[in-house]
């Protein structure tokens, strides 16, 4: 298993609750994670629940920030049949990132944000029948950078 080094250098800071005003997931926690085999020592793990509503992550960036970065990708001790629809909006603009994510999957997010003051990550369950299970996504070694 391969281990991704954290963000925290000199200009950068990792994405932590405390830089998230606002979120319709149920749960929200930074811990380790392993996503398609890669160990995240530092992971954004989000609870959605399972209704194929969008739940979103309000990511504060300050206005005084470039660069938002992070792996996308489903945990690798969740369901195999788990799918999301990803949209990332900078201050209410249309979408400027939109990915289809499936289990086994790591998807880059690398975006430009200077003078942006709020970063919106919507997350959208596309499993069908899902039922009661809980439903996680997370973002690993997610950082800003000034």
């Amino acid at each position: 298993m391969t281990t991704k080094p954290t963000g925290g250098s000199s200009g950068t800071t990792n994405i932590t609750p405390d830089l998230i005003p606002e979120a319709t997931v149920y749960s929200l926690s930074v811990a380790s994670s392993v996503v398609n085999g890669v160990s995240y020592p530092t992971a954004l793990t989000m609870g959605i629940s399972c209704d194929a509503l969008p739940h979103y992550i309000d990511i504060d960036a300050g206005r005084n920030k470039t660069q938002l970065k992070a792996d996308l990708g489903i945990p690798d001790n969740r369901e195999a049949s788990d799918a999301y629809h990803v949209e990332v909006t900078l201050d209410g603009s249309a979408p400027v990132y939109t990915t289809e994510l499936a289990f086994g999957q790591t998807k880059p997010l690398s975006l430009d944000i200077p003078g942006v003051l709020r970063v919106r990550i919507s997350i959208a369950t596309t499993t069908k029948g899902c039922g009661n299970k809980e439903n996680y996504i997370a973002l690993g070694n997610p950082i800003l950078i000034q």
